[in-house]
């Protein structure tokens, strides 16, 4: 099985919000499905999984509305109790990104010089936009990592796309090497919630949104790019004008573009002004090119109190960058927003890239894309610590820091070393039944097993 690939006949976001739901339910029921039956999706099985559009699309599902009663007993009965309570906080932050939206993103990257390399979405939700809508020639180049919290959206991701790396975890949670990936995408999740991660303790992040541009950005490699949508409080927001100074002292902005309130309403729901910010890291010849972007100035929208509302500057200066009218926020007044104006989206995406530089982007030196390393693959991340071997894919390894280095052994070296893996994977496994109280044959039957490996690696060693 191959990477899912999202076509026009897919028709993502179609329907209102009880056939989204519908297709939502379709899509839980048979991943339950493939799982009890322990195997992967058929193409015709692929696209029921791809109409999930995430539980921000259907908020009613989770409320007392007597409309709803019939379609909410439903969803209890194939989401587990802590499976609903996950997806019922969700409906805050699961929002799925427009198709026409990621494929004029991607037509700007190839334009910026990028052609393929190392992905990572670290927001990636079920449908995987972003990868189901990659270009084919680009997707041929590229190695995809994707992390999401959900489990249901992170399970049918690695549904929809067996061939990426996909990790069912918080990204505060995820074992990744900085300086490593080419390019960092996303639709990332829109919060004020802090996120607790000890490694950025004492940083300038007080929202979600920015966390994961902090920390994506120490993980794409000198000269890669950064491309997320985010909420408007990244640009304009005066709390995070901290971040824009962190992240300006590390990268380049090449540009930014503020798409309306509309964008997101046919396939999530939802009406939102957003940015799409685009990043540069600075090194490997990125030097860095003096736009300024880290100010907020005023508007000449005015709030209800007769004061200008903030802008970022960069918005300020380059008005073509802003794809709509600029308003008061009817849901947050005192905040600027974007309404729609009508244009061609795609289009107006387009022609905001031609206003940045072209061609910047240069590909890793080969010695760098030739590494044997790999990532420390999720099933791994917490049953091998720092310093440990591992037979993986038939080669043996050992995890140093974040990735897992292949170990030139052979012959009997290689033998003793596998065989003593073995031995740890037999003792952790009695110590296993312990912790969790099963039967005694069970226990018997593992110890039974340790005896038998112990015996024979002595044997034979």
């Amino acid at each position: 099985m191959s990477n899912y690939q999202i076509t026009e006949a897919d028709n993502l976001g179609a329907g209102g919000a009880k056939t989204k739901a519908k297709a939502n339910l379709a899509a839980v029921r048979l991943l339950h499905q493939l799982e009890d039956e322990s195997r992967t999706a058929t193409p015709d099985e692929q696209a029921v999984l791809v109409k999930f559009s995430g539980w921000g699309t259907v908020p009613d599902i989770f409320t007392a509305k007597p409309d709803w009663v019939d379609l909410q007993s439903q969803l209890r009965e194939v989401l587990t109790d802590g499976e609903f309570a996950a997806a019922r906080a969700a409906t805050l932050n699961a929002h799925y990104t427009a198709p026409g939206v990621v494929s004029a993103i991607y037509d700007g990257l190839e334009r910026l010089g990028f052609s393929g390399g190392t992905v990572l979405d670290p927001s990636m939700g079920a449908t995987g936009m972003f990868e189901g809508l990659m270009p084919e020639s680009m997707r041929d180049r590229s190695e995809i990592t994707g992390i999401e919290l959900d489990s249901i959206s992170g399970r049918i991701a690695q549904q929809l796309y067996p061939d990426a790396t996909i990790h069912v975890r918080g990204l505060e949670r995820t074992i990744l090497p900085n300086d490593h990936f080419d390019l960092a995408i996303s639709n990332v999740p829109f919060s004020e919630v802090k996120v607790s991660d000890p490694e950025y303790n004492g940083q300038p992040i007080n929202t979600l949104h920015d966390y994961f541009f902090v920390k994506s950005l120490d993980k794409v490699r000198p000269g890669g790019l950064v491309a997320f949508i985010t909420s408007t409080g990244t640009m304009q927001s005066g709390q995070s004008e901290g971040v824009r100074e962190y992240l300006s002292e590390r990268a380049n902005l090449v540009g930014a573009i503020r798409l309306p309130n509309d964008t997101f309403r046919q396939i999530a729901g939802t009406d939102v002004t957003t940015d799409l910010i685009l990043l540069q890291k600075l090194g490997d010849g990125v030097e860095p090119n003096g736009i300024n972007w880290t100010k907020v100035v005023p508007s000449s929208i005015v709030g209800e109190d007769g004061t200008p509302l903030p802008i970022n500057e960069y918005y300020q200066q380059r008005p073509e960058m802003l794809l709509g009218t600029l308003t008061d926020d009817t849901l947050y007044p005192g905040r600027l927003a974007l309404q729609g104006d009508g244009r061609d989206l795609g289009k107006s995406i387009q022609a905001a890239f031609e206003q940045m530089p072209q061609g910047i982007y240069r590909a890793a030196p080969e010695a760098v894309q030739q590494l044997t390393a790999i990532l420390v693959p999720p099933d791994l991340q917490d049953s091998v610590q720092p310093g440990s071997f591992v037979m993986h894919d038939d080669h043996l390894m050992r995890r140093i820091g974040n990735v897992l280095k292949p170990l030139d052994l052979t012959g009997k070296k290689l033998e003793r070393v596998q065989g003593l893996i073995a031995v740890r994977e037999a003792v952790q496994e009695v110590l296993n039944v312990q912790v969790s109280n099963s039967e005694d044959e069970v226990l018997e039957q593992a110890q039974a097993n340790l005896t038998t490996i112990y015996d024979q690696f002595v044997e034979e060693f």
